[in-house]
């Protein structure tokens, strides 16, 4: 894992030393050589999963299982939620979706040497960071806590360690999967408003918000999630990024258009950022085929140090339209 991460830090397509291969032949082995190495790391954060030695993981089954017994009226959603803890479920899922949607760019990336190889290392580094188990685990922190709000105070959320209190403020259910494109997606009405449109598996969470959850409501007040304030880089892959810019800027345009203020959802931070600077960043790296003028000393990314705890403190939830 370490020598991934090492190996990931390291890389960049520069110039290249001279050599019996051509610089597209250099660029597509390399390129090959890290799409394994990722592989491999999401293959371990999948054994990781099926062996029960993800924290939060771990805890997701226990949560949703304590609410199908206590409120058998929210097991389906309840059942939506735990599919995250799978080895096979659509949390690690979409990590392996991109990297091979990455595999299948490589040949023609590679044909366009550095410069092609580049391209692709952005998002490469992206899901080398989203399956490393760290990080990993507490991504699920946000759905464990959704969990946490229905069971009505019966179960303590996950302390984030660094976010204090009055960062994590809303106690409307399910708050921290909105914007998160593993649940829905922004779309917009017929009178050019955009609203949180939950997929087909979480639709049970538009009963709780009592209608659509309009994306200027959101912007203005959203709480504290692991995904928008930390995860975002890691688990959003570069066409949902464009599409979020999209919905961003055509919003922001709406409300200038009508001479009024637009706060972006991600323009106010937590006011304690240590749990941000704890995680794992991707730097930019120089070349392994870079000259001997070029700066090699880029650093490997420290393991992430982010823990979780479980909080004697808890939430009682409540519904309500935004």
């Amino acid at each position: 894992m370490k020598m991934i991460k090492t190996l990931l830090l390291a890389l960049t397509f520069g110039t290249l030393l001279s050599g019996c291969e051509s610089e597209s032949e250099k660029v597509l082995k390399e390129l090959n050589s890290v799409e394994q190495m990722v592989k491999s790391q999401l293959d371990g954060l999948k054994t990781h999963l099926k062996n029960g030695r993800i924290q939060n993981a771990v805890l997701l089954q226990k949560y949703g299982e304590y609410i199908k017994k206590n409120k058998p009226e929210m097991s389906e959603i309840a059942d939506a939620l735990m599919l995250d803890a799978a080895s096979d479920g659509p949390a690690i899922q979409s990590l392996y979706d991109r990297l091979n949607q990455i595999k299948s760019q490589i040949p023609a990336a590679a044909e366009r040497g550095n410069q092609g190889g580049n391209e692709l290392l952005p998002e490469l580094r992206s899901i080398s960071n989203g399956a490393n188990t760290d990080i990993f685990n507490m991504k699920l922190s946000d759905p464990v806590n959704v969990l946490a709000q229905m069971s009505d105070g019966k179960l303590p959320p996950v302390s984030l360690e660094g976010v204090k209190e009055e960062d994590k403020a809303n106690d409307q259910v399910a708050h921290q999967l909105v914007g998160n494109p593993q649940y829905g997606s922004w779309q917009t009405n017929s009178s050019g408003g955009t609203f949180w449109a939950w997929y087909g598996q979480y639709a049970f969470f538009s009963n709780l918000f009592g209608g659509p959850y309009r994306y200027s409501t959101w912007a203005g007040s959203r709480g504290y999630s692991y995904y928008n304030d930390a995860g975002r880089d890691y688990y959003t892959s570069p066409q949902q990024r464009r599409q979020y810019t999209q919905t961003e800027n055509r919003v922001r345009k709406s409300y200038q258009s009508q001479g009024q203020k637009f706060q972006s959802p991600y323009a106010t931070k937590p006011k304690s950022t240590s749990t941000k600077n704890r995680l794992s960043r991707p730097n930019k790296f120089n070349s392994s085929y870079a000259s001997n003028n070029s700066s090699n000393r880029s650093n490997s990314s420290k393991s992430n140090s982010y823990r979780s705890r479980s909080s004697g403190r808890s939430r009682s939830s409540r519904g309500g339209g935004k």
